[in-house]
């Protein structure tokens, strides 16, 4: 927003710009420019519904001259679009953006998100008020990044786009280097730049001329969490029944599209749900896609298939094999646009990219496991802090120090051959995660030593400080007495918006597809926090309730396994075919010549894990995110 620069240099920055967005809609561009206000929107369509040009944007309000652009699908515009005809509302087409342009203008900005149920992050300019209006989803399902560079403020749906305004500064923030060394992802607010920052979910921010702004939230997941937990429901089969209803209602909404809907059905619980459901749906055969590993200890193929061959899916297998993996890493900085470092990033984008060969829109299960607790980790913290707070502080610290001094020693190494315990196999790096959990005397510091790889005291980025958020100086405050939804809150807050959405988005965008996750949807949310947590693990089964719904659809014995994840063997990789690669990127010279790691503890942790002494591949991969994003040319 500036008022000093004319049309035509308006034009050309923010033509840039959106070309930079040109993966996430192939099927169109738009530019809408105003000199007087200084306002300059830009888009990139990727046609889903009204495939017509009454469809594209940036939109303009016949009425009251709003001007839009928006990321992302309303799912209830035909309710709204009806509501907003009965009060004299008129449309030139069929686009959900056109409903949502016009209910701002009708309702505005605040109550307008009250009653949205989507997965979006728009731009809206009011030129009456003079303000500039951006918004995001409820949970974050669509990205969205602003800052100020000068009398400039920019945004847009990823930082390749603000990189190519003239004022923009790139200026590595160090504390986010540090976020992304802990968690593997740089936790909001943050971004890998000095003056980004990612809009907050459920929050939208008002800009005016001056440059004043001002935020607010409109969904609080803090409100949803603690009014479920102080008057939890618990009657296991009306609760059964109303989950079924609420889930069939979104996937429907969730599949309204101009174009075909399919799935990505992975054969676990939450996939399976959905693909089920989008059958019930749509009456017929529905597209599902599945990924098949080379690797039997990742593949869940056979799962799916079976899955898929009992609700009579059209069914696709992708294989994913080690050369393809391989060359799909050189890619990530791009596909990523700042440092990333879920592994299972890997095959999300090369089956996001086989499947956008296909289609537009795939429905997802993501958001099962924070809704309903699936995580593993969530029953391994609660089991053994419960245990473990039985003893002396003094007792389980000194057995922690020997834990980690064993994982280390030959005997270590040799630990992996005994036989499980609780499930588990000894492993080394599960001696490390033993000692840590050995250390705590509270169960949600025991739960963030959980889900750290490298701790403050490690002091690997230069000149950094450990980012504030739940997970940090701020997350005592997260307590509801109920350990169980208390760790799902903390997830719900960071690693989902954070990790999960952001992986799923950037690998579908970069291919031109996208994707949806019916588990997200506002209703089934707000449901799912209202629940007890004896629903959610019951009888030593996690996502108990919301396998009493799959049961209904799909046998017990296709789908009820331990949960395995959507890994890669980096561990061996690391070791073989990826040595020289990861070698060459973490060379201790050129690191401590670029000034933002300490080459030290890094070089240790690859030794170790080169000699197959631990494990390391967790806590080496951000690291080596990091230095392949560097030299891509981004700082």
């Amino acid at each position: 927003m500036t008022g000093r620069t004319s049309n035509e240099q308006l034009s050309l920055i923010v033509q840039s710009m959106t070309q930079a967005l040109a993966h996430r809609g192939a099927d169109g561009m738009g530019v809408w420019v105003d000199q007087e206000s200084g306002v300059a929107l830009g888009h990139r369509r990727l046609s889903v519904i009204d495939l017509s040009p009454t469809g594209d944007q940036p939109m303009r309000s016949s009425r009251r001259g709003h001007v839009l652009v928006c990321n992302g699908e309303i799912y209830n515009y035909r309710d709204l679009k009806r509501e907003l005809g009965s009060l004299g509302s008129s449309f030139f087409g069929e686009a959900d953006s056109e409903v949502l342009l016009e209910a701002c203008g009708e309702w505005g900005v605040p109550k307008t998100l009250d009653r949205l149920m989507g997965m979006y992050a728009f731009a809206l300019w009011d030129p009456g008020a003079g303000t500039l209006h951006l918004a995001r989803d409820h949970i974050g399902m669509k990205p969205l990044y602003w800052g100020r560079f000068g009398h400039w403020i920019l945004f847009g749906s990823e930082l390749k786009a603000l990189r190519r305004h003239p004022a923009f500064v790139a200026s590595i923030n160090r504390d986010a280097v540090a976020g992304l060394m802990a968690f593997n992802y740089i936790p909001s607010p943050l971004s890998i730049y000095d003056g980004v920052c990612t809009l907050k979910p459920g929050h939208f921010v008002a800009i005016d001329l001056d440059g004043n702004v001002e935020e607010r939230e409109f969904w609080s997941l803090e409100a949803a969490v603690l009014s479920g937990a102080r008057q939890p429901e618990c009657d296991p089969v009306s609760a059964a029944d109303e989950l079924e209803r609420r889930l069939r209602a979104s996937v429907a909404r969730h599949m309204v599209a101009d174009v075909p809907v399919a799935s990505l059905l992975s054969g676990g619980v939450d996939s399976s749900l959905v693909t089920a459901l989008m059958q019930q749906v749509a009456g017929t055969p529905v597209r599902s896609y599945a990924v098949r590993f080379a690797d039997p200890e990742y593949d869940e193929a056979d799962h799916a298939r079976a899955v898929a061959s009992h609700l009579g899916t059209d069914h696709t297998e992708i294989e994913v094999d080690e050369k393809v993996a391989l060359q799909t890493i050189g890619r990530l900085p791009d596909i990523y646009d700042e440092p990333f470092a879920d592994m299972s990033q890997i095959p999300t984008a090369i089956v996001c990219a086989e499947v956008a060969h296909h289609g537009k829109v795939v429905l997802t299960g993501d958001g099962g496991d924070e809704m309903f607790a699936g995580y593993p980790r969530y029953r391994l913290t609660w089991n053994h802090m419960r245990h473990l707070s039985k003893f002396p502080a003094g007792l389980r610290r000194a057995v922690a120090a020997f834990l980690k001094s064993t994982s280390k020693s030959p005997v270590g190494r040799l630990s992996r051959f005994l036989p499980p315990v609780a499930g588990h196999r000894l492993t080394p790096d599960r001696l490390m995660k033993a000692a840590r959990l050995l250390q705590q005397d509270d169960f949600l510091q025991a739960y963030r030593r959980m889900l750290v790889q490298w701790e403050p005291g490690d002091r690997i980025v230069r000149g950094a400080e450990e980012p504030l958020g739940m997970l940090h100086s701020d997350w005592d405050g997260v307590r509801t007495g109920n350990a169980l939804v208390d760790m799902r809150w903390i997830d719900t807050a960071t690693y989902l918006p954070d990790d999960i959405l952001v992986k799923v988005d950037r690998a579908g965008m970069a291919a031109g597809l996208e994707a949806r996750m019916p588990l997200l949807d506002k209703d089934v949310m707000d449901f799912a926090w209202r629940q007890s947590t004896d629903l959610c693990y019951r009888e030593g089964t996690d996502k108990w309730l919301l396998r009493q719904v799959l049961h209904r659809y799909v046998p017990k014995n296709l789908v009820d396994r331990p949960k395995m994840g959507f890994g890669v063997p980096m561990h061996t990789w690391l070791r073989g075919p990826l040595r020289g690669w990861a070698e060459d990127l973490l060379d201790p010279r050129r690191m401590e010549a670029e000034g933002y790691l300490n080459a030290g503890p890094i070089q240790k942790k690859w030794r170790q894990h080169l000699s197959g002494e631990v494990n390391w591949h967790y806590a080496l991969w951000p690291v080596l995110m990091f230095q392949l994003w560097l030299r891509h040319d981004h700082a």
